[in-house]
Protein backbone atom coordinates (compact mmCIF):
# COMPACT_ATOMS: atom_id res chain seq x y z
CA UNK A 1 0.00 0.00 0.00
CA UNK A 2 2.74 2.85 0.98
CA UNK A 3 4.63 1.65 -2.37
CA UNK A 4 1.64 2.62 -4.60
CA UNK A 5 0.62 5.43 -2.58
CA UNK A 6 4.41 6.36 -3.43
CA UNK A 7 3.59 5.59 -7.11
CA UNK A 8 0.89 7.79 -7.18
CA UNK A 9 2.04 10.53 -5.38
CA UNK A 10 5.11 10.77 -8.01
CA UNK A 11 2.59 10.37 -10.89
CA UNK A 12 0.45 13.60 -9.63
CA UNK A 13 3.17 15.43 -8.92
CA UNK A 14 5.91 15.03 -11.69
CA UNK A 15 3.45 13.25 -14.69
CA UNK A 16 5.87 11.30 -15.42
CA UNK A 17 6.38 8.54 -18.46
CA UNK A 18 8.55 6.66 -16.64
CA UNK A 19 9.78 5.13 -13.38
CA UNK A 20 12.69 3.73 -12.10
CA UNK A 21 11.85 1.10 -10.06
CA UNK A 22 15.03 0.30 -8.87
CA UNK A 23 15.20 -3.89 -8.21
CA UNK A 24 19.02 -3.91 -8.27
CA UNK A 25 21.02 -5.79 -5.64
CA UNK A 26 18.10 -7.71 -4.43
CA UNK A 27 20.37 -10.40 -1.89
CA UNK A 28 17.60 -11.15 0.82
CA UNK A 29 14.59 -13.15 -1.33
CA UNK A 30 12.46 -16.10 -0.29
CA UNK A 31 13.77 -15.69 3.82
CA UNK A 32 10.32 -15.15 5.07
CA UNK A 33 7.68 -17.98 5.72
CA UNK A 34 5.57 -17.52 3.38
CA UNK A 35 8.34 -17.19 1.10
CA UNK A 36 10.54 -19.99 1.98
CA UNK A 37 10.96 -22.35 -0.32
CA UNK A 38 9.53 -20.87 -3.39
CA UNK A 39 11.80 -19.78 -6.61
CA UNK A 40 13.31 -17.11 -6.43
CA UNK A 41 13.50 -15.63 -9.85
CA UNK A 42 9.35 -15.87 -9.54
CA UNK A 43 9.14 -13.95 -6.50
CA UNK A 44 11.29 -10.87 -8.33
CA UNK A 45 9.56 -11.06 -11.11
CA UNK A 46 6.12 -11.46 -9.53
CA UNK A 47 7.55 -8.20 -7.49
CA UNK A 48 8.17 -6.29 -11.08
CA UNK A 49 5.14 -7.55 -12.88
CA UNK A 50 3.09 -6.06 -10.34
CA UNK A 51 4.23 -3.10 -10.22
CA UNK A 52 4.20 -2.93 -13.89
CA UNK A 53 0.69 -3.46 -14.10
CA UNK A 54 0.27 -0.80 -11.68
CA UNK A 55 2.17 2.17 -13.32
CA UNK A 56 0.56 0.86 -17.02
CA UNK A 57 -2.73 1.60 -15.92
CA UNK A 58 -1.38 5.13 -15.45
CA UNK A 59 0.49 4.73 -18.96
CA UNK A 60 3.96 5.20 -17.10
CA UNK A 61 7.06 2.53 -18.17
CA UNK A 62 9.18 1.21 -15.88
CA UNK A 63 13.17 0.88 -16.24
CA UNK A 64 14.90 -1.46 -13.69
CA UNK A 65 18.72 -1.79 -12.96
CA UNK A 66 19.39 -5.21 -15.19
CA UNK A 67 21.62 -7.15 -12.82
CA UNK A 68 19.21 -9.78 -11.35
CA UNK A 69 17.87 -10.53 -14.50
CA UNK A 70 21.66 -11.78 -15.72
CA UNK A 71 23.18 -15.10 -14.96
CA UNK A 72 26.23 -12.84 -14.52
CA UNK A 73 29.14 -14.63 -14.29
CA UNK A 74 32.32 -12.39 -15.13
CA UNK A 75 35.25 -13.62 -17.15
CA UNK A 76 37.11 -14.31 -14.16
CA UNK A 77 34.49 -16.69 -12.72
CA UNK A 78 32.83 -14.13 -10.26
CA UNK A 79 29.58 -14.48 -9.43
CA UNK A 80 27.01 -11.25 -9.99
CA UNK A 81 23.97 -9.97 -10.58
CA UNK A 82 20.77 -12.87 -10.83
CA UNK A 83 23.29 -15.65 -10.33
CA UNK A 84 23.08 -18.45 -7.73
CA UNK A 85 26.35 -17.58 -5.17
CA UNK A 86 27.29 -18.64 -1.24
CA UNK A 87 29.82 -16.74 0.47
CA UNK A 88 30.88 -17.01 3.82
CA UNK A 89 31.41 -14.38 6.12
CA UNK A 90 34.87 -13.64 8.53
CA UNK A 91 33.33 -14.97 11.48
CA UNK A 92 32.19 -18.26 9.81
CA UNK A 93 28.49 -17.89 8.71
CA UNK A 94 27.59 -18.95 5.74
CA UNK A 95 24.89 -16.66 3.41
CA UNK A 96 23.59 -18.12 -0.11
CA UNK A 97 22.07 -15.80 -2.74
CA UNK A 98 19.67 -17.52 -4.71
CA UNK A 99 19.52 -17.81 -8.16
CA UNK A 100 16.95 -14.62 -9.75
CA UNK A 101 18.13 -14.46 -13.56
CA UNK A 102 15.67 -16.60 -14.89
CA UNK A 103 13.20 -13.33 -14.34
CA UNK A 104 14.72 -12.14 -17.68
CA UNK A 105 12.31 -14.57 -19.26
CA UNK A 106 9.20 -13.72 -16.72
CA UNK A 107 9.17 -9.95 -16.74
CA UNK A 108 7.24 -7.44 -19.43
CA UNK A 109 8.93 -7.24 -22.55
CA UNK A 110 8.37 -2.91 -22.76
CA UNK A 111 10.85 -2.81 -19.24
CA UNK A 112 13.54 -0.60 -19.92
CA UNK A 113 16.44 -1.89 -18.73
CA UNK A 114 19.67 0.08 -16.89
CA UNK A 115 22.17 -2.14 -17.40
CA UNK A 116 25.83 -1.08 -15.13
CA UNK A 117 27.25 -4.56 -15.87
CA UNK A 118 28.46 -3.15 -19.39
CA UNK A 119 31.70 -2.97 -18.20
CA UNK A 120 32.16 -6.17 -16.67
CA UNK A 121 31.13 -8.83 -19.49
CA UNK A 122 29.88 -6.99 -23.28
CA UNK A 123 28.31 -10.13 -24.29
CA UNK A 124 25.73 -9.67 -21.42
CA UNK A 125 24.08 -6.96 -23.54
CA UNK A 126 22.93 -10.08 -25.98
CA UNK A 127 21.36 -11.38 -22.98
CA UNK A 128 18.55 -8.74 -22.77
CA UNK A 129 18.02 -8.38 -26.36
CA UNK A 130 17.56 -12.57 -26.95
CA UNK A 131 14.99 -12.26 -24.21
CA UNK A 132 12.77 -9.38 -26.02
CA UNK A 133 14.34 -6.41 -23.72
CA UNK A 134 15.24 -4.63 -26.51
CA UNK A 135 15.19 -0.88 -24.42
CA UNK A 136 18.37 -0.63 -22.69
CA UNK A 137 21.30 1.72 -21.68
CA UNK A 138 24.00 1.88 -19.83
CA UNK A 139 23.95 3.04 -16.23
CA UNK A 140 26.34 4.02 -14.13
CA UNK A 141 28.46 4.70 -17.27
CA UNK A 142 32.07 5.17 -17.05
CA UNK A 143 32.84 6.58 -20.64
CA UNK A 144 36.62 5.93 -20.63
CA UNK A 145 36.12 2.45 -19.15
CA UNK A 146 34.37 0.78 -22.33
CA UNK A 147 36.24 -0.37 -25.81
CA UNK A 148 34.16 -0.22 -27.95
CA UNK A 149 31.98 2.75 -27.24
CA UNK A 150 30.60 3.85 -30.58
CA UNK A 151 29.42 0.01 -31.52
CA UNK A 152 27.82 0.33 -28.66
CA UNK A 153 26.25 3.39 -28.66
CA UNK A 154 25.53 3.80 -32.43
CA UNK A 155 23.90 -0.27 -32.30
CA UNK A 156 21.36 -1.34 -29.65
CA UNK A 157 21.74 0.65 -26.34
CA UNK A 158 19.44 3.77 -26.15
CA UNK A 159 21.73 5.95 -24.14
CA UNK A 160 23.33 5.97 -20.92
CA UNK A 161 23.37 8.21 -17.62
CA UNK A 162 26.54 8.89 -15.10
CA UNK A 163 25.72 8.08 -11.81
CA UNK A 164 27.80 9.73 -9.00
CA UNK A 165 27.37 8.28 -5.64
CA UNK A 166 29.38 10.62 -3.83
CA UNK A 167 29.18 13.98 -2.65
CA UNK A 168 28.27 16.75 -5.38
CA UNK A 169 30.94 19.24 -4.67
CA UNK A 170 33.79 19.82 -7.23
CA UNK A 171 36.38 18.06 -5.76
CA UNK A 172 34.89 14.76 -5.29
CA UNK A 173 33.11 15.23 -9.34
CA UNK A 174 36.24 15.70 -10.30
CA UNK A 175 38.37 13.55 -8.40
CA UNK A 176 35.49 10.31 -9.17
CA UNK A 177 35.70 11.14 -13.36
CA UNK A 178 32.54 12.75 -13.60
CA UNK A 179 33.68 15.98 -15.24
CA UNK A 180 35.77 14.03 -17.80
CA UNK A 181 32.43 11.29 -18.70
CA UNK A 182 30.42 13.90 -19.32
CA UNK A 183 33.29 15.66 -21.45
CA UNK A 184 33.92 12.32 -23.13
Amino acid sequence: KLLFDIFDETAEVFEPNIIHIGHDEYYSIGLCDKCRGKDAAKIYADDINKIHDYLKKKNIKIMIWGDKILNAISPLGERHGGSFSEYTTEDGRTYTVPATYKAIEMIPKDTMIMNWYWCIKPEFDDDYFKNGLNDVVYGNFGSMGIKNYRECMFGKIGGYCISNWSSLDEAHIQRNGIYANVAY
